[in-house]
């Protein structure tokens, strides 16, 4: 079976810096959120076997500086951070 995530070795480790909103984790345990700044907002996932490795729960309105590398979930056709280290940074001015 082909993966439906397709990664570019261009876009890893990048460095992201947003505040967490929209957080839901699914019945597999993977972590979904969108990280954001007040003229954007980038989909991210947090599979389980790396919540594992965070030192912090993550929650809605945590300001978080992210190593992600960015790839397409093919069937949608759409970007998402997938996140690899995660450091918390306060609260978001958002919330």
């Amino acid at each position: 079976m082909e993966s439906q995530f397709k990664s570019n070795p261009n876009f890893r480790n990048v460095y992201v810096k947003g505040e967490v909103s929209d957080m839901f984790i699914s019945a597999y345990g993977h972590l979904y959120f969108n990280l954001k700044d007040k003229k954007s907002q980038v989909p991210c996932i947090v599979y389980k076997w790396f919540r594992r490795n965070l030192q912090f729960d993550i929650e809605d309105g945590m300001k978080l500086l992210v190593i992600a590398n960015v790839v397409v979930y093919a069937p949608h056709g759409k970007y998402q951070l997938d996140v690899r280290s995660a450091t918390e940074d306060g609260l978001g001015q958002l919330y």
